[in-house]
């Protein structure tokens, strides 16, 4: 074993600048699940991620609302529009607008609700900071902020094998790997 190990480790710091890996540990990987995220949804920072999970964790009949009145401002919409081409073609744009700026002030509304439930949200907060701490820290890659000592230190040298298994040297995308 111990042989093994330093052949993977020698491997392992042989590769070039260029490999680009983020270590998924099991707790950021059961948040990204629980909260339907992906990588590219930690890009954006933290205060943006705790935003949307506050969202995505709005009570079920706010969801709903929103829902239900962003459908029937379509449906009033578009019957609109509908009326007014056979009125006066010239007028549809400016229904059109209208509309619009309808949509936008309920999507607004939407944020705001968002962010007042992120405010309540202690629970939201920490689930954010924890996702971005481990998986995108500093709203950089994981590779540029934490040093792989620290995985290797956790883990043990069994991560290196994982790595060693799961990296292939000629090819040069980001992977991401759960431990």
């Amino acid at each position: 074993m111990a042989a093994w190990t330093s052949r993977a480790a020698a491997s392992i710091l042989r590769l070039r600048s260029n490999w680009r890996v983020t270590l998924v540990e099991p707790k950021p990987q059961r948040l990204l699940e629980r909260h339907r995220l992906g990588l590219p949804d930690l890009f954006h920072g933290p205060d943006v991620l705790r935003q949307n999970l506050a969202a995505r964790t709005l009570p079920a009949e706010l969801q709903s609302a929103f829902e239900k009145a962003g459908d029937s401002l379509q449906n009033s919409l578009a019957a609109i529009r509908e009326s007014l081409a056979k009125l006066d073609r010239t007028l549809v744009d400016a229904a059109q607008t209208a509309g619009s700026k309808m949509h936008y002030q309920l999507d607004r509304l939407r944020t705001q609700a968002a962010q007042a439930e992120a405010r309540h949200s202690e629970l939201v907060s920490r689930h954010a900071e924890t996702l971005s701490w481990t998986l995108y820290p500093e709203k950089s890659l994981q590779e540029r902020e934490i040093a792989g000592v620290y995985f290797v230190a956790r883990y043990g040298t069994e991560l290196l094998r994982q790595l060693y298994d799961h990296i292939h040297t000629d090819c040069h995308d980001h992977k991401v790997i759960e431990l």
